[in-house]
């Protein structure tokens, strides 16, 4: 919640009109009710798929927002401050702009979740998000649970933290702290202690790493936490890390992982792969 006399937040949930995208819409407008922040829903009409006129498209979209949102969430919208906005463009860079311009504290969206040819082909507007964006990214998973059912609230109550041990993992501190205003927050810290199997089946690593060094990492990683805000514990894992925290958040139980991202785009990306993006997509 915004200190008082603080200005408010301001959360931008970025839509493609589509029935994944409610997702990430509704958990936007839940959260800004929470935190008493304001929301822009906005939709970015791809300049690849224009067939007529940009004024006549625009006008066209401009209703189908109007609509989604009224369709959709006319339950949340009366009790919030919602700005509908809409552009032609590229998807993740206009998002990536709108945010900067609008000065946002979060993006939230859904993921498609897309995973091999598809993705390859399609492309992720999320992930570009991801790597782009100065701002927090919260990405929603929009799939239903094994079991067929949704979450029924919006909570945030058991945060799964990983760390490599760098200064850039540890980013992510201040946001798990301010979750911990909601109330009982445990953030479960988690180093991974990379073993990258060669294709003999055979672990093997730079310098095999030992439990005493995995532990060090993550109680040093646990000390920079205010545990008035929130509560710690940690756990070390041996592995592939991206498999590992994927593993590890459906062990916990976790509502949220809270990581971030070295940003890697191009040839650096495709031949070192991106963690955090395999557990975006997996998770």
């Amino acid at each position: 919640p915004a200190a008082e006399g603080a200005p408010p937040a301001i959360l931008l949930a970025p839509t493609d009109l589509s029935e994944l995208s409610r997702v990430g819409v509704r958990y936007a407008l839940n959260l800004a009710r929470a935190l008493g922040a304001e929301v822009t829903v906005y939709h970015v009409v791809d300049q690849g798929d224009l067939m007529e006129s940009p004024n006549s498209v625009l006008e066209r979209y401009q209703l189908a927002l109007a609509r989604f949102l009224n369709d959709h969430f006319s339950d949340l919208t009366p009790w919030l401050k919602v700005r509908e906005k809409l552009e032609i463009g590229r998807p993740a860079e206009n998002i990536v702009e709108r945010a900067r311009k609008e000065g946002s504290d979060l993006i939230v969206m859904s993921t498609h979740g897309r995973t091999g040819l598809a993705r390859a082909l399609r492309g992720s507007v999320a992930e570009d998000v991801l790597r782009h964006s100065p701002f927090p990214v919260l990405l929603c998973n929009p799939h239903s649970l094994p079991d067929g059912s949704r979450p029924s609230e919006l909570r945030f109550r058991r945060i799964l933290v990983p760390t490599d041990g760098s200064e850039a993992s540890a980013a992510a501190i201040p946001l798990v702290e301010e979750f911990g205003q909601w109330g009982e927050v445990e953030a479960i810290l988690l180093h991974v202690a990379a073993v990258y199997p060669d294709p003999l089946g055979y672990p093997v690593a730079t310098i095999l790493p030992t439990s005493e060094d995995a532990a060090q990492v993550v109680e040093q990683f646990a000390n920079r936490f205010d545990r008035a805000k929130v509560k710690v514990r940690t756990r070390v894992a041996f592995g592939l890390p991206e498999t590992q925290i994927v593993q590890a958040a459906i062990a916990e139980g976790a509502d949220l992982v809270a990581m971030t991202t070295h940003g890697r785009t191009g040839f650096a990306r495709f031949l070192l792969g991106s963690v955090t993006e395999y557990v975006l997509r997996a998770s």
